[in-house]
């Protein structure tokens, strides 16, 4: 079995991936996938769309052209997919583009936002799939820029928050979902990310663990030359 470019598990049944050609789906289907989202200029081939019906997999296509030096998405278009992510009836989720690379690298990024990681292992994780191994300035103005508010599902992900939803979050707005509970409130307390993250490299091993530092602005980073490329 032929694995996807770039795949990588992102989260419990929550997976990344470069485009999936007929080759890879006798592997995909081991996944019991409910949903795969495609960020891709075209909609998704006939073979992958036949493979969505094939296996009662939910196919939704989201247009978002080809990465060139720019991102590629609009915060909106980003917090639609997060919403998608986060809601636990789309798991097993498969998120794909064209490559595996900066498209869909973007929206993980914003997701360890969402999850509250610290900035230097948000950084990391992006720049190990990126396509030159780093944040471009394009890149870093969207994730310094973004403040979209994204709607809370009534139950979450365990990994979202140890599973528990929260008022208010440290850099996003949030909007809840009718149903289930909501702590905190004013004085929600957040802590750097917990839980520790696995940051994944390309084919989902087991990268090393960063140092949990905190910073508060991209500026301060510049991580790119000390990334650590995945052994093959």
């Amino acid at each position: 079995m032929k694995v996807p470019r770039n795949f990588a598990s992102v989260e419990n049944f929550v997976y990344r991936s470069g485009y999936p050609t007929p080759a890879n789906f006798p592997f995909l289907e081991q996944l019991s996938l409910r949903t795969v989202v495609s960020l891709t200029p075209e909609e998704p081939s006939a073979q992958l769309l036949g493979f969505c019906a094939a296996t009662h997999a939910r196919s939704v296509h989201i247009p978002v052209e080809r990465f060139a030096d720019d991102v590629a998405m609009t915060p909106a278009v980003v917090t639609q997919v997060l919403e998608l992510i986060i809601q636990p009836e789309s798991h097993p989720l498969l998120l794909h583009c064209l490559d595996g690379e900066n498209v869909v690298g973007m929206v993980v990024l914003c997701l360890r936002r969402l999850q509250n990681y610290a900035l230097p292992a948000q950084v990391s994780e992006f720049c190990r799939f990126a396509c030159e191994g780093k944040l471009i300035d394009a890149e870093r103005d969207f994730l310094d820029a973004f403040r979209d508010e994204v709607t809370i599902p009534a139950v979450v992900p365990q990994w979202l928050w140890r599973g528990e939803r929260h008022q208010t979050h440290p850099t996003l707005m949030l909007q809840h979902a009718p149903g289930g509970e909501v702590g905190g409130g004013a004085a929600d307390k957040w802590d750097s990310g917990a839980p520790e993250p696995v940051v994944r490299g390309r084919g989902g091993e087991t990268a090393e663990r960063l140092p949990w530092e905190q910073s508060s602005t991209l500026a301060a980073l510049d991580l790119a030359p000390t990334i650590a490329r995945p052994t093959t």
